[in-house]
C-alpha cells in the first residue's frame, strides 16, 4: 500500500506514473521515498500506516501533497490534496 501511496504521489504532483530514479527505506513504522523524476526533478516523501490508513506526505519543486490512504475489503482509496 505504501508503493501505492508514493506512486499516486508521483502521478498526482508531476503526471508522472513512476520516477526514473526511486528508493525506499523503512525505520520504525514509517518509510522514507526519494526519488528523480524522468525531467530530471527531486522528490521526497515519507509514510506510515495507522490502522487501515496509510499517510504520505511528499515535497517536489513544484510544491507539496499529502494523501490518505484507506483500504476496505478489496478496494483501496486514495486521496490527495
Amino acid at each position: 500500500m505504501k508503493t501505492l501511496i508514493a506512486l499516486a504521489f508521483a502521478a498526482a504532483t508531476l503526471a508522472a506514473a513512476h520516477a526514473q530514479t526511486w528508493t525506499q527505506n523503512q525505520i520504525g513504522p514509517y518509510t522514507y521515498f526519494q526519488g528523480i523524476t524522468p525531467s530530471g526533478q527531486p522528490f521526497n516523501g515519507t509514510s506510515n500506516q495507522i490502522g487501515p490508513y496509510t499517510y504520505f506526505q511528499g515535497t517536489t519543486p513544484q510544491g507539496s501533497v499529502n494523501c490518505t490512504s484507506n483500504r476496505i475489503g478489496m478496494y483501496t482509496y486514495t486521496n490527495c490534496n
